[in-house]
């Protein structure tokens, strides 16, 4: 039987992370199924910050592409953002999640990726692959438009 509530903490009592999971009704939500749908859901939750500094966002979703939850991965500078694959799939698999996709903005409005982004796309779809996982698509935006690396 799974254990609705858990509570994690590192070894050294430092950090603590409390998994609680909601009693909804699968079927109630939303689905992203392409990449102009991901790109409206995750739009908003850049307001104010786009030329400030980058915002990594991962979007977890069911088997059925339905969001289970949205999380900021990382923040970082104004020119870079470390993506953690480890931390992303550890997140997916407590969350029991199937799916998921990885979006970042460019400060600087420029969309090209850098040889870091290739890097981070690389690494990521690894690690899903290994996990079964699919990802769904990997995002750099900005204000009016996106780049999919898939």
């Amino acid at each position: 039987m799974v254990e609705s509530n858990r509570e994690y903490e590192d070894v050294f009592g430092e950090l603590q992370w409390v998994f609680q999971r909601k009693k909804n009704n699968i079927k109630n939500l939303q689905r992203i199924t392409n990449s102009d749908q991901l790109y409206e859901y995750i739009r908003p939750h850049y307001e104010g910050i786009w030329d400030l500094y980058e915002r990594c966002y991962v979007i977890f979703l069911s088997r059925s592409l339905r969001i289970l939850g949205r999380w900021i991965h990382t923040e970082g500078s104004s020119e870079a953002t470390i993506v953690s694959p480890q931390d992303i799939i550890a997140r997916a698999l407590t969350l029991r999640s199937s799916a998921f996709a990885v979006i970042h903005n460019h400060p600087s409005g420029n969309l090209d990726p850098s040889p870091s982004d290739i890097k981070m796309k690389e690494n990521v779809l690894a690690a899903a692959k290994t996990m079964n996982m699919t990802v769904i698509d990997l995002q750099i935006i900005n204000e009016n438009e996106y780049h999919s690396f898939l």
